[in-house]
């Protein structure tokens, strides 16, 4: 029988930083479901909905900049003062749409501006966890931060349209103001840590350097980032074709609720179950297992039957869910602190370039079986590659 390790055992800065965590989740998405509406209230239509979207899925692809800022600067400061400014930004664009003025131009640079704060705060809680806890706990905590972002945005989805219903838009975008001030509060009460005495000692632009350095060195990490990319490049090919190939069985919107649930409820599983393992099972065997279920779940979406893409959602999910913890903690054990912050912008960046291409890929007049069965064969063909990246790299 496996042994579980209560998460009561977590140190009290990290509940705090998880409080944080947990605030910012619910009000970004609350900020997520409010600002397309606020959007089409300034007369943007379908192109200002685009514009305004692109504008905030862009600073994506900065990640390994912001992350290099994220290690040269305290993470608590980074945290406290991206969540003052993304209170401030709110409020201000939340006044806008209050008095009409809001138009999509304004709307599209606030999107820009909160998409880089996200993209710095997350590297920079990355980097800040090995801080916080000490390694046999890193499993647990990661867990748990995944968790948060997986699930709590459920309650704020739910909070927003309910608010939006009742207040509308632009004073729902105000509501999140105070949410934001929440985490700001959690994030300040956290104990004050130095800068790593490296970063920062020769330029901004060596440190980049530095960190992408560290990737081409750790050729497992290297592995970690392309299976990492596959996944996400997979993942959007399947947002694309899900409602399609519901729409076309004739199980429309509700089948498609339904595919996004299970997938969802599969990622909040694979995390939390993660944290439950890893007294037991070494990361490395768990990214292993992850691979593995989002492979058979990827063939399953090659085969066009319902209730076959309804478990491949629960599988897809899962494997998502380990696969997020689980690469984060080996990457936390295989980069020095002062480093990890460039190392996950180096993955969100190519997250993003993955998502890109998926949505791409997934527009393109190829059918979907065989489509999903050359997906499936590059993951397989990744976890080749990872394997022997296993076998030639020091164990944590």
């Amino acid at each position: 029988m496996l042994t579980v390790t209560l998460p009561r055992s977590l140190v009290p800065a990290f509940w705090r930083y998880l409080g944080s965590l947990a605030a910012t989740a619910v009000a970004d998405a609350v900020l997520f479901v409010a600002l397309p509406f606020v959007v089409l209230g300034a007369q943007g239509g379908r192109v200002g909905l685009g514009t305004v979207l692109l504008a905030g899925s862009a600073p994506r692809f900065l990640a390994p900049l912001l992350g290099t800022l994220a290690d040269r600067w305290p993470g608590r400061s980074v945290l406290t003062v991206t969540a003052t400014l993304r209170a401030a930004l709110l409020a201000g664009v939340a006044w806008l749409a209050l008095s009409g003025h809001a138009a999509v131009p304004t709307l599209a640079a606030f999107a820009f501006l909160n998409g880089c704060l996200v993209t710095l705060s997350f590297t920079a809680g990355s980097a800040l966890v090995p801080h916080l806890v000490p390694e046999e706990q890193r499993p647990q905590a990661n867990s748990l931060s995944s968790a948060a972002l997986m699930g709590l945005p459920l309650i704020g989805y739910g909070v927003g349209g309910a608010l939006i219903h009742g207040l509308g838009s632009a004073a729902t975008l105000l509501a999140g103001v105070p949410v934001y001030v929440l985490a700001l509060l959690l994030a300040a009460s956290l104990p004050a840590r130095p800068a790593e005495p490296t970063a920062g000692a020769k330029g901004f632009w060596h440190d980049l350097r530095g960190g992408l350095g560290v990737v081409r060195a750790q050729p497992l990490l290297q592995v970690m980032i392309l299976l990492s990319f596959a996944m996400n490049l997979t993942l959007n090919v399947v947002n694309v074709r899900a409602p399609l190939f519901m729409q076309h069985v004739g199980a429309g919107a509700g089948g498609y609720a339904l595919f996004e649930g299970l997938t969802a409820a599969g990622a909040l599983v694979g995390a939390l179950a993660v944290g439950a393992l890893s007294a037991r099972v070494k990361a490395d065997t768990l990214i292993d297992a992850g691979r593995l279920l989002c492979v058979l779940a990827v063939l399953g979406l090659a085969v066009p039957q319902v209730p076959v893409w309804f478990v491949a959602a629960a599988l897809l999910g899962l494997s998502l869910g380990v696969l997020e913890v689980a690469a984060v903690t080996r990457a936390q054990g295989l980069v020095a602190p002062g480093t990890l912050g460039r190392v996950m912008g180096v993955f969100l960046g190519l997250n993003a370039l993955g998502l890109s291409s998926g949505a791409v890929i997934g527009s393109w007049p190829l059918a979907s079986t065989p489509l999903f069965i050359v997906l499936a064969a590059l993951l397989g063909a990744l976890g080749l590659l990872w394997h022997r990246a296993v076998r030639s790299s020091p164990q944590p």
